[in-house]
């Protein structure tokens, strides 16, 4: 086997030639060697995009965001799953799902938001003529 010369730093070498499976040529023990020296083949997949889907209904469920504390409770799970997401890639935006984030809103709550966004001016609208929630940052 060939795969200490893969690295340049002869400790990683030397460590990995020593290793049984390395001398059996045994891949699958070797591979159980680099792991228990060195950790996980792969990261931990900690959050997918239905992670979101689910901290938004979640969040419906219980009647909506309505308090400062609920707030930042929501905001920060969200930005925590959103963070994730756009650094694995498996999103290309964050307001992707504004209208999802929007929608976890309590009545009164999305009302004053609603109002606020029509007396600034800055409601899109569908080419049908209908409103759109405009994209929002964090």
């Amino acid at each position: 086997m060939q795969m200490a010369f893969w690295t340049t730093d002869p400790r990683i070498s030397d460590a990995i030639e020593a290793m049984p499976g390395y001398e059996e040529g045994n891949w699958t023990q070797l591979k159980k060697d680099l792991i228990n020296k060195w950790g996980r083949v792969q990261p931990e997949i900690r959050y997918r995009k239905d992670s979101l889907i689910q901290l938004f209904n979640t969040t419906q469920d219980e009647g909506g965001i309505s308090t400062l504390s609920e707030y930042k409770k929501f905001i920060g799970e969200y930005k925590i799953i959103i963070n994730y997401l756009l650094r694995y890639k498996y999103i290309p935006q964050e307001n992707i799902f504004h209208e999802d984030g929007f929608d976890c809103l309590s009545a009164d709550i999305k009302g004053a938001i609603s109002k606020e966004i029509i007396k600034d001016n800055v409601m899109v609208r569908a080419e049908d003529g209908g409103y759109l929630i405009p994209p929002m940052r964090m």
